[in-house]
């Protein structure tokens, strides 16, 4: 859809960040705001668990470890650590915090927050690690992709499109599974 557009570096349509150093386990609370690390990324994505049942923190804990809040509509992807090699991009439905092997993606007013995703579901993340011993992704590498430089009515119309495919993808699947003799 997009082979005919030139191109613009990633971070010329987002703001690039990285999350905190994750509290300890006992400065986790029942009540707050999520706190999402690298191994809640495949549930997140899969809808086995919601943003609320990810850790919490308080505004005791945020303060005492200085986090920063990440808006809703930002894309995550694993970092550093292997969850590099999961291929996990999962999209922020509300703010959260995140831990510091995932780096956060925001869009700009102008780009549809599930085009970020798209783009790294479809082009992956693999290539950008140099080290499959630690694998790891500077924020600068994420900053340095190509990514194509659309109009707004493009992307929302490829966010559309990829959203419906994505759900026909999913009902086929739930077909196909439901349709299997348990027995063989």
């Amino acid at each position: 859809m997009f082979a005919s557009c030139k191109t613009t570096r990633l971070d010329t349509v987002a703001r690039i960040t990285a999350g905190q150093s994750s509290p300890t386990d006992d400065e986790f609370t029942n009540e707050g705001v999520p706190f999402i690390k690298a191994g809640n990324l495949e549930d997140l994505k899969l809808g086995n668990i919601q943003e609320k049942d990810c850790n919490l923190v308080n505004d005791a804990t945020v303060k005492k470890n200085k986090l920063k809040l990440q808006p809703a509509g930002s894309t995550l992807v694993a970092k550093s650590g292997m969850s590099c090699n999961s291929g996990h991009i999962y999209v922020l439905n509300a703010d959260a915090y995140i831990v510091s092997h995932l780096a956060c993606i925001t869009p700009n007013a102008n780009v549809p927050p599930n085009f970020i995703k798209w783009f790294f579901i479809v082009n992956g993340t693999k290539e950008l690690i140099k080290d499959a011993g630690y694998p790891s992704i500077q924020l600068g590498q994420f900053a340095e992709m190509e990514v194509p430089c659309a109009k707004d009515e493009e992307m929302k119309l490829f966010d559309r499109i990829a959203i419906q495919s994505d759900k026909s993808k999913f009902v086929v699947s739930n077909r196909n599974l439901s349709g299997r003799n348990v027995s063989q």
